[in-house]
């Protein structure tokens, strides 16, 4: 066995035999190439682009990858899977969008990295939780609802408030 060589480079050796009568004369020479380092472990990373029913999945650049798969769940110990990721085979991106989900929902997802060597365990869990369609205003922050009565569209005033808007909504 021969150790401390570099992985991903190629090499040569011959050899000869001896005894009591002598040296050989040395053997052809042949060649062998190290095998590439299996890759790192990725690191998953916070969504964004997260939207009703979405959102996008990032992870690190891991070491002598070729390529990613990404799981997605509904659980945090992924024994419900989202459908079309479990184990889905990415290539060799840093991010995939994630869509066709329900909204404010708390979904997980891990990934892990590939190359011919082998695959690496999964990554940390990143949970991310897709929005919520509504609004919802405060009873002690409204001062005024217009018109009153409404007509199918009204305002709702929310006064001086600190980062307040005047929402106008469809009924």
């Amino acid at each position: 066995a021969i150790t401390g060589l570099t992985a991903a480079t190629k090499y040569y050796f011959r050899v000869r035999s001896y005894n009591a009568g002598g040296v050989s004369a040395n053997s052809n020479i042949i060649s062998v190439v190290t095998l590439k380092n299996p890759p790192v472990v990725p690191v998953a990373v916070a969504a964004t682009n997260i939207t009703l029913t979405g959102f996008t999945a990032n992870w690190n650049a891991a070491d002598g990858a070729n390529g990613y798969y990404i799981d997605v769940a509904y659980d945090s110990v992924f024994n419900f899977m989202v459908n079309n990721f479990e184990n889905r085979d990415v290539a060799n991106v840093t991010s995939i969008a994630v869509p066709e989900l329900n909204e404010n929902t708390t979904y997980y997802y891990r990934v892990r990295a590939y190359n011919e060597i082998g695959t690496t365990a999964n990554s940390n869990v990143i949970s991310v939780t897709t929005l919520k369609n509504t609004i919802e205003i405060s009873d002690a922050n409204i001062i005024g609802v217009y018109p009153n009565p409404s007509n199918g569209k009204f305002f709702i005033n929310t006064g001086n408030l600190i980062n307040s808007t005047v929402q106008i909504i469809d009924i």
